[in-house]
């Protein structure tokens, strides 16, 4: 017995002459098509909706759009992976007509229409919700513990964190800067610091100034003492 080969690549295959053969009727790309379609894309704010009358054609916001929803339910998001999938992916090159737009296109396309995009998604959600594509069914669950997500965790710990703050500073109430409120004290307390810390400079540098102008009175009394004390010059 032996192993299952493919075919010879130099043998001539008759491939379905049109693209539309490709895609089966219930294939999903097809709602992408229809739901992009309907959309009014320069009501929504999308850049280039409206041709202008000179320079090159740009490419359609509608078919980037379908190449953006199409690589987002299919976790491509990556503008360069979706540039390969326009070549090689039989679905997108039916979606898109067989155009390939290139990663800098579709970043751009991705980046000059934030809000827009925010809008369809919101509409693509509303309208599968109405068409109940989504079936909102538990997928899996733990058998043996309870999933608990980091928002309730918190919840949970917060109460035990206080009363042990609370006990801490009950047996020990030289600890109580470390109670429930600990960041806010420690930034207080940096903030003092740093005031004290400026303050000491502040008064470093004003003893120096008093030390120097003593300094240098103490220098002209002396001066003037000698000046005193000296004899004066006989005249001959």
């Amino acid at each position: 017995m032996n192993h299952r080969t493919g075919l010879d690549r130099s043998q001539t295959l008759l491939f379905p002459e049109r693209l539309e053969d490709y895609i089966a009727a219930e294939n999903p790309v097809r709602f992408l098509d229809a739901f992009v379609t309907s959309l009014d894309l320069h009501a929504l704010g999308f850049a280039k909706a409206v041709c202008a009358n000179t320079g090159r054609p740009p490419y359609d916001p509608a078919a980037l759009l379908k190449l953006y929803l199409y690589g987002y339910l299919h976790r491509v998001r990556s503008s360069r992976l979706l540039e390969a999938e326009c070549r090689r992916n039989v679905e997108v090159l039916w979606l898109l007509g067989k155009l390939a737009p290139d990663f800098k296109t579709i970043a751009d396309f991705r980046k000059d229409n934030l809000q827009p995009l925010k809008a369809v998604a919101r509409q693509c959600t509303v309208l599968c919700r109405k068409l109940e594509l989504f079936g909102g069914e538990l997928l899996a669950i733990d058998g043996h513990e309870q999933i608990i997500d980091d928002a309730t965790l918190d919840r949970a710990q917060k109460p035990q964190q206080a009363d042990r703050h609370r006990d801490m500073h009950q047996q020990h109430p030289a600890l109580g800067l470390w109670g429930v409120g600990e960041e806010a004290q420690n930034r207080q307390h940096n903030s003092e610091r740093r005031r004290n810390q400026r303050r000491g400079v502040t008064a470093a540098g004003r003893n120096e100034a008093e030390t120097a102008e003593q300094n240098q009175n103490d220098t002209e009394e002396n001066c003037e003492s000698c000046h005193l004390l000296r004899p004066p010059l006989s005249r001959s």
